[in-house]
């Protein structure tokens, strides 16, 4: 009798386990089986608040879209199937190519609910973001991993993330130090404070007999004048003569031109006349409409696919 309940007893226990155990089967996620994602962010285990999908969502696209210029995907999964996290990751990313196509900057944060998290990076992060690096930022998240606040833990993740991807002044800065401007030649370096001075001391011995040869030809002009007057004085004369019509012809159409010039209407006020005009028959100033570019009506974050990138830049992953 007491080998019957026993017995009995097992037998619960073992359809129990087998009952659990094909229901973790059945949520079992194989990559094979993943669909094209339609966003940064896919949860198939249904852990994530819809405000944390929508936080997450929109950190992952000012990477994607800014100046870090990197595509991060955020997959949390029921469990692995027994699969090891880092073949289980390198097979998503073979399939889905996070990371643009050339600058291999892709990111993939797998989290499964069997207690395993894995973060890979591509080829374009491997200086910035090492395995030992991305080893801290994982064992960061696993406190509130293991209190059921998966919005913070992704979260501390993504800036973790955000923080080493951007570039900052300070990176820039250190570039610059590393790769300095080439120095002048030191030859012209020498010779550039002679040539200023020969320049200095040149210019104003130019100026100086510039000035000499003006005056030497006016002196000329004159003499040859003087002497013209002398010898010729009737065609002197005449050349006087013929000097006064030409003032008096000249003084005439000057005269004409200041008479005509009082009855024209000047720029300004034709000016005046012509926006009297387009006062009259209106003008544009409304410009274009107050309507925003980009915007969406469904509020969505501005993801597009990923774009083809290469991974094997390292990563690193664990248990929580």
């Amino acid at each position: 009798m007491i080998l019957t309940k026993y017995l009995t007893r097992a037998i619960s226990i073992g359809v129990l386990l087998t009952a659990m155990w094909g229901a973790v089967v059945a949520h079992a996620e194989k990559v094979d089986d993943l669909q094209k994602p339609t966003g940064y962010v896919t949860d198939l285990a249904h852990t994530l608040t819809p405000a944390g999908v929508a936080k997450l969502d929109h950190d992952c696209s000012l990477l994607d879209h800014g100046p870090a210029n990197t595509q991060v995907a955020i997959v949390i999964v029921n469990n692995l199937d027994g699969e090891d996290s880092a073949d289980w990751a390198n097979a998503l990313e073979n399939k889905w190519k996070m990371g643009k196509k050339g600058s291999d900057r892709g990111v993939l944060i797998l989290i499964s609910m069997d207690h395993h998290w894995r973060i890979d990076v591509g080829y374009g992060l491997e200086g910035t973001l090492n395995d030992a690096r991305i080893g801290d930022i994982g064992r960061a998240m696993i406190p509130d991993l293991r209190s059921a606040n998966y919005d913070a833990a992704l979260q501390k993740v993504m800036q973790s993330i955000g923080e080493a991807a951007t570039p900052t002044q300070k990176a820039a800065t250190a570039n610059s130090a590393k790769h300095p401007l080439p120095a002048p030649d030191n030859f012209l370096f020498m010779v550039m404070p002679f040539i200023g001075i020969g320049i200095f001391i040149l210019i104003p011995i130019c100026v100086f007999f510039s000035k000499r040869s003006e005056e030497k030809r006016i002196a000329e002009e004159t003499s040859r004048q003087e002497y013209d007057l002398i010898e010729n004085p009737d065609q002197a004369r005449h050349h006087v003569h013929t000097s006064t019509a030409d003032a008096l012809v000249a003084g005439a159409i000057i005269g004409s031109a200041l008479s005509e010039s009082r009855h024209r209407p000047s720029d300004r006020q034709r000016r005046r006349k012509d926006d009297n005009d387009d006062d009259r028959g209106g003008s544009f100033g409304s410009g274009f409409g107050g309507g925003g570019i980009g915007s969406s009506d469904d509020g969505g974050s501005d993801f597009g696919g990923f774009g083809g990138g290469d991974f094997g830049g390292g990563g690193a992953g664990g248990d929580w």
